[in-house]
């Protein structure tokens, strides 16, 4: 069973869930929530397995796609700004 995730907030919330117990275990304790009338929410799956989900400033980031091509314009910026460092050059 998939998570409601409405919101940055509960894909944070479930990200942090599956990595303390792992997905199969999530998706379980999700899928015994909703058996018990509640909403496919990771919050009640924390509860389903006796878990308190930390603050919002504790929870991990939601990832972001990077393309192949961003990453090397990135790489490719840094080794200037390297070079610009090594050799005292300014920015």
């Amino acid at each position: 069973m998939q998570p409601d995730l409405t919101s940055d907030l509960s894909t944070r919330q479930w990200r942090w869930l599956v990595d303390r117990v792992g997905e199969p275990a999530a998706a379980a304790a999700l899928s015994a929530a909703v058996a018990k009338g509640k909403k496919a929410y990771p919050l009640n799956a924390a509860r389903e397995l006796g878990l308190v989900l930390p603050a919002a400033a504790a929870l991990p980031p939601v990832p972001v796609p990077v393309s192949a091509e961003q990453v090397q314009i990135a790489r490719a910026r840094l080794r200037e700004l390297r070079a610009s460092i090594t050799s005292g050059a300014p920015r």
